[in-house]
């Protein structure tokens, strides 16, 4: 086998061992029988442990360990073990396989490095650009008092601004190199294993592949944030109704999969707005109350809105799991996921998108929420010259 296997006696002794077992601790097979079998683990009470649960609970699964070869080499492996009983049901000692996963802390650890080169390059790049701005604003601060310098240092602001503008597009281009990298990394592990793996080595490509597929999404939504601004469209006369439809006709199989219930309770205006841009908010809110749910809840979602002085204001409230009340002040910020990334899918920039639309419309987006029970956002339009409901 190309595993490494060992039986093992109730008191912790190896009983039997195969060649891959030798191979992999560098001992001969006289000198492993009879010996303790943590003795060649990197962590020996670790191993212990893991003896002990099998006794406990019957087998272990996966559990992490790492060998050591008598010339310091270490070799990382899970192991799989389960009792086995003699003729009368009693335990006669523990068998275990070990499944090499050297090539899989590889990759992690190539994942890994990529992602940290991004962050980095995102942050350094953010850094800059926002330090700039900042020690601009303070230049106008102190020469507003001239007019000809104001002029001036207002030019130097819009540049400025027009900087941050492109910066989802700078790093989206300085972002494609370790995403290449990884993709390549990945290919390479298919070519040179194709037909030689078996189906726990294939999780493992999969795995790459997710961290590649998931900073796609990063560069995607970072372009999205952008182009509230780049690839924005002249305001007209909407009619909101038409951009909630389609929004629900883009959710349509995430609303049919959860079985959810979309409510609109009073017909909707028309405002001045871009309609593509109202469309996104619209899917944005409710793909968040559709991905936001109890465990086996129906997703209930309702759809309204109010006219208050001057403005349009759109609710959408639900019925998922809430927002603590000390995350409010941080949930429209570009980045800012509430949970780990194995809960819930997303890169925490939708809610950043829904506030630049509707800042760039001269209204405000706000939630309301109570943890378990629900959450309603609230987004206002001003009603424009001549918008009618």
């Amino acid at each position: 086998s190309l595993d490494p296997l060992v039986t093992i006696n109730p008191d912790g002794t190896i009983s039997d061992v195969n060649e891959a077992t030798i191979r992999v601790t560098g001992v001969p097979r006289d000198g492993l029988i009879g010996t303790n079998f943590s003795e060649y683990f990197t962590e020996p009470e670790r191993a212990k442990a893991g003896y002990e649960q099998i006794f406990r609970d019957g087998s272990v699964t996966d559990y992490e360990l790492e060998i050591r070869h008598r010339d310091g080499r270490i070799t990382p492996v899970l192991y799989n073990a389960a009792v086995y009983r003699d003729e009368s049901g009693g335990i006669a000692g523990i068998f275990a396989a070990a499944r090499d996963v050297t090539e899989r802390k590889r990759a992690e650890a190539a994942l890994l490095t990529a992602y940290n080169e991004l962050d980095d390059r995102v942050k350094e790049r953010t850094a800059d650009l926002v330090e700039a701005n900042r020690s601009l604003e303070r230049e106008i601060t102190e020469h507003k008092a001239t007019a000809s310098a104001l002029e001036e240092r207002s030019r130097g602001l819009a540049r400025s601004n027009e900087e941050l503008q492109q910066f989802a597009y700078i790093a989206s281009h300085d972002l494609q190199e370790p995403l290449r990298a990884i993709s390549g990394f990945t290919e390479l592990l298919e070519r040179r294993y194709k037909g030689e793996l078996d189906e726990r080595a294939d999780r493992y490509i999969n795995f790459i592949v997710d961290g590649t597929r998931q900073m796609q999404q990063v560069i995607q939504d970072l372009l999205a944030y952008s182009r509230v601004q780049t690839k924005a469209h002249e305001f007209d006369l909407i009619d909101t109704n038409r951009a909630l439809d389609q929004a629900l006709l883009n959710l349509r199989v995430s609303i049919r999969d959860r079985h959810a219930h979309v409510a609109v309770e009073d017909r909707l205006p028309e405002i001045f707005a871009d309609g593509i841009q109202i469309t996104q908010v619209f899917q944005n809110l409710i793909g968040n109350a559709l991905k936001f749910q109890k465990p086996g809840a129906v997703p209930e979602i309702r759809i309204s809105t109010v006219r208050e002085g001057g403005d349009w204001v759109f609710s959408v409230a639900d019925n998922g799991i809430g927002i603590d009340a000390r995350h409010l002040d941080r949930i429209f910020m570009l980045f800012q996921r509430l949970h780990a990334k194995g809960e819930y899918d997303g890169t925490g920039i939708g809610l950043a998108i829904c506030k630049r639309i509707v800042e760039r419309h001269g209204g405000s987006i706000a939630v309301q929420s109570t943890p378990g029970l629900g959450s309603t956002f609230t987004f206002s339009i001003p009603t424009r010259n001549g918008a009618r409901p």
